[in-house]
């Protein structure tokens, strides 16, 4: 007989104790994942955001086929997170492996290409600034929730505002950086066989860009801890 038969048996009425148990084992739960979200900085929340937000640009600008991708709920929304391992990974290693660099303030823009071969089509332009680092619980979570989920509707809502893309366009995810953290990017290539950071010349670059069309998406300057701006740069 283990400890929670003994239990019944003392008590005499099974059902009430199996309930008592069991709340008492949920509220535990509840509890150790409060803590756990409450001790999240605010670098891990902007990676945390734009994880999302990467994975809700594939599927509202249809770069990959809707079945591969299952509902979640984030931020008191439904999103959609792509469910191929290898496409998860990379989305997640990339931005989990800059995280130290944007507490650093040493990476300023995060961005989404896509491309048709070589032909830059759009550009999903994440400027952010980390006002201070600061634990979740030191701040009014609640307010930055609101922010965080309103950039993820839009970004759901822009794709009506512009042209289907080709069946053949790909993407990939760009850093920009300051002089001295090129070296950070070094280190975290060769710690990570799946992850290499490639430089790319700053002016050869933008003019591969040439934007013909900016759309701006959504601003985020109230909150205490977090800048952050979204602008979608269309080159076609």
């Amino acid at each position: 007989m283990n400890v929670v038969d003994d239990l019944l048996k003392d008590a005499g009425d099974s059902s009430i104790n199996v309930d008592v148990l069991h709340v008492q084992d949920e509220e535990i739960k509840g509890a150790v994942q409060k803590e756990k979200q409450s001790s999240k900085a605010a670098s891990e929340i902007l990676v945390e955001f734009m994880e999302v937000a990467i994975h809700q640009i594939l599927y509202s600008r249809k770069l990959y086929p809707e079945e591969i991708f299952i509902l979640r709920k984030k931020y008191n929304i439904p999103i959609h997170i792509a469910s191929h391992p290898g496409l998860k990974d990379y989305i997640s290693s990339t931005l989990s492996s800059v995280q130290n660099l944007l507490q650093k303030k040493e990476i300023c823009r995060v961005s989404l290409l896509v491309e048709d071969g070589d032909v830059p089509v759009e550009n999903f332009l994440f400027e952010v600034n980390i006002l201070r680092d600061i634990m979740r619980k030191e701040f009014e979570y609640s307010e930055l929730e609101q922010s965080l989920r309103s950039f993820i509707l839009k970004i759901s809502a822009s794709g009506s505002q512009m042209e289907p893309l080709k069946d053949t366009c790909t993407f990939e995810i760009l850093v920009a950086c300051a002089a001295d953290c090129e070296a950070d990017l070094n280190v975290l290539s060769n710690q990570d066989d799946n992850i290499k950071w490639i430089k790319v010349d700053k002016s050869d670059f933008s003019k591969q860009l040439d934007p013909k069309k900016i759309l701006p998406i959504k601003t985020l300057t109230s909150s205490p801890v977090l800048n952050m701006q979204l602008i979608v740069e269309q080159m076609l």
